[in-house]
């Protein structure tokens, strides 16, 4: 039987509407993140979720109880599933980087994929402690279906590992809030059998 993994990105959160850099940061739903996660959960309710992986920031976290709510199974806190850091440009908007930080910021927009922000994590250095832990995961559930809570950067780093794609390729898509994705892993190896699924929150503003 092929094994199932869904990965969803966390609801909105008030920095995801500001358009602030939140990485470490802990930073909760707001109200419409709380109706997004629960649109998720519905969608999610009769897929035969085992359990549940989280990063430990609470907007994944709180997304992840929401969803079990629904779908009653046990939620694992993952250290490692937590966001990028974006080092000193946590908590700022883009417009605030650029004024307050705009050297480094010109370095890091040369090549993202391997170059910090100042305190802060590359995609690559995000890549390199998460997909050790995701393939750990998937090897020590079995064929159970479970379901991975996270944050854009780690969702999109997962499916570009899963997709056997180069990291360069990080922009050629998207995560939406409570975005969803489901892997479907055959004996010829995973198939993404949708990317980005965002129908459940289409009406939430």
């Amino acid at each position: 039987m092929d094994k199932i993994v869904f990965i969803a990105r966390h609801g909105q959160t008030d920095w995801n509407r500001e358009k602030r850099f939140q990485g470490r940061n802990d930073i909760p739903l707001n109200d419409t993140g709380r109706v997004q996660a629960e649109a998720l959960s519905n969608k999610l309710r009769d897929q035969g979720i085992e359990k549940i992986f989280s990063s430990p920031r609470s907007r994944a976290s709180e997304t992840a109880q929401i969803v079990n709510r629904a779908v009653n199974a046990p939620v694992e806190i993952v250290d490692d599933l937590r966001e990028i850091s974006h080092g000193i440009y946590d908590g700022l908007t883009i417009n605030e980087v650029e004024e307050q930080h705009g050297e480094s910021i010109i370095k890091w927009r040369e090549d993202r994929i391997n170059v910090s922000p100042p305190e802060g994590e590359s995609i690559r250095e995000c890549a390199e402690r998460l997909i050790p832990v995701y393939e750990r995961i998937i090897t020590e559930t079995g064929d159970k279906t479970i379901l991975v809570v996270s944050h854009m950067v780690v969702t999109k780093v997962l499916l570009i590992h899963i997709l056997g794609a180069p990291l360069e390729s990080f922009w050629r898509f998207d995560q939406g809030s409570t975005a969803l994705n489901k892997i479907r892993y055959t004996s010829k190896g995973p198939v993404i059998e949708f990317l980005n699924y965002t129908e459940h929150i289409k009406n939430i503003e």
